[in-house]
């Protein structure tokens, strides 16, 4: 189980977006991405091995690769937005 960061920078420095938006952003992105990534491992762990076709249990590992970059990039960009403010 993977759990959400909290938010890296000060949101209202951000000049390039309000921190509402910001926030928002955060919210949606990034926790989106942390939800869909515990539930496609939910849905993996649940999986009956025995009777499914390749292509069946292939797909929540798909989900989950594309949500942990989902997660990665969106805790990337918080971390250069965090070292862009110290300057």
């Amino acid at each position: 189980m993977v759990y959400t960061k909290p938010v890296a920078s000060d949101a209202a420095r951000i000049k390039c977006m309000s921190k509402r938006l910001n926030i928002s952003h955060y919210e949606n992105n990034y926790s989106g991405a942390v939800k869909r990534f515990n539930a496609t491992g939910r849905q993996f762990v649940s999986l009956d091995f025995t009777p499914l076709h390749g292509f069946t249990i292939n797909r929540p590992n798909r989900e989950q690769l594309i949500a942990m970059n989902s997660m990665m990039l969106q805790q990337l960009v918080r971390s250069l937005r965090a070292h862009h403010l110290k300057d």
